[in-house]
């Protein structure tokens, strides 16, 4: 129904897991760094990553891929997070950014619990884009993450300004891909905003989530800016389902 409505190339799915949210566990995040993570899952991000690269790749400098949905729960800050490990598992220098001030998520689905000073810091010049940025303590990669910080609706006004161009173009010299997470695009402006500065959008939509006339709105939005979208990927695809574990609230549950 989506390569019918929607004139966007399909980069694949993501499969629906489950796991067991245990509370001794240090992670219960459906990521590349959960140990009981199905393997059926792992696959699948890594053909979105083999993807996606190609397409970068196709680009000259198309590293600064942004990540973005319709609308808020269809899992837009798992898939970038994913993606950004994955690619760091290939040995590229690798920067996730948390480009969504008003509801900041790669901490939460990182499981990292520390206070960092997120993007809105950094654009108001409080620090500097080196301090803020955090080296991800995992072997043999090199991924680092500009955390979101505290929820900032003031923060997201600066997106489109000429702080932000320079914060992307910063990020872009200091690492073979960028991957930001966006607010969706359907909801708010702030997408759009910061798509100008970006090479291409990675679009997530949520099987059986999001009504198609939304769908639809979002990813016009980009279109009417000339912003290049990569293609889509669908989320918590139901008909690959591979829940061998059970989970309390499903993978997709919101960031």
């Amino acid at each position: 129904q989506i390569n019918k409505k929607i004139n966007l190339h399909d980069l694949g799915s993501l499969p629906y897991v489950k796991m067991k949210k245990r509370k001794n566990a240090k992670n219960n995040s459906p990521t590349l760094l959960n140990s009981r993570l199905d393997p059926g899952y792992e696959e699948a991000v890594r053909r979105l990553r083999i993807r996606v690269m190609t397409e970068a790749e196709k680009e000259d400098g198309g590293g600064v891929i942004m990540v973005t949905s319709s609308v808020p729960g269809e899992g837009k800050t798992t898939v970038a997070v994913n993606l950004a490990l994955a690619i760091a598992k290939q040995g590229k220098s690798v920067i996730l950014a948390d480009c969504d001030p008003r509801n900041p998520s790669v901490a939460a689905v990182m499981n990292d619990t520390e206070k960092h000073p997120g993007i809105s810091a950094v654009l108001r010049g409080d620090v500097t884009l080196k301090q803020a940025m955090t080296h991800a303590d995992i072997p043999d990669t090199r991924l680092r993450i500009l955390y979101g910080g505290e929820p900032d609706e003031d923060g997201a006004s600066l997106l489109g300004s000429g702080k932000m161009q320079k914060i992307v173009e910063a990020m872009r010299e200091a690492a073979d891909y960028v991957i930001l997470d966006s607010a969706p695009s359907e909801l708010l402006a702030d997408a759009s905003l910061l798509a100008k500065f970006v090479d291409s959008v990675l679009y997530v939509v949520r099987c059986d989530y999001t009504k198609m006339a939304k769908i639809k709105t979002g990813i016009e939005t980009f279109m009417m800016r000339d912003v290049k979208i990569m293609g889509y990927v669908f989320n918590a695809d139901t008909a690959q389902q591979s829940g061998r574990y059970g989970y309390g609230y499903g993978y997709g549950y919101g960031r």
